[in-house]
């Protein structure tokens, strides 16, 4: 490879990085709109979310309680859709911000899941049809 495609391979994987940060900024800023919307107040400024290589249990984001910190498995990340990548984030805030646990259930819409806070991610067009209830769910759970 010469030195000219080993830059623009290297300026492209930067690019990359930059684009992947400023979707997880983009969607912190949308939870916070989401969750005012729905009547709750969030102080997003000790919250971090960042991509990571690796987890040594097979999951794809995790919040880390001691610190509201989001990780996000990068491989997992870069090739799922804008929806995907909301509904992982939400629910990892939703841990982090929120202090909800794990829900499991198909008491949802049409017998879909009852909340993004179940244990994985499930499938992301469901998610984005009935983005309102799910919204509703994860805001305003404990009316």
């Amino acid at each position: 490879m010469n030195k000219y495609a080993a830059l623009i391979l290297l300026l492209a994987a930067l690019a990359c990085g930059r684009d992947n940060q400023a979707r997880i900024v983009e969607l912190l800023a949308q939870f916070k709109q989401d969750a005012a919307r729905h009547g709750v107040a969030v102080d997003l400024r000790t919250t971090s979310a960042r991509l990571v290589d690796s987890f040594h249990d097979g999951r794809v984001g995790q919040c880390n309680l001691d610190t509201r910190g989001v990780e996000l498995l990068r491989r997992w990340w870069v090739r799922a859709s804008n929806a995907c990548q909301e509904q992982l984030l939400y629910h990892e805030l939703g841990h982090c911000i929120l202090d909800r646990t794990h829900l499991s259930g198909y008491q949802g819409p049409q017998g879909f899941p009852t909340s993004i806070m179940r244990r994985s991610v499930f499938n992301c067009d469901v998610y984005m049809h009935y983005r309102a209830y799910y919204l509703r769910e994860l805001f305003r759970f404990k009316e």
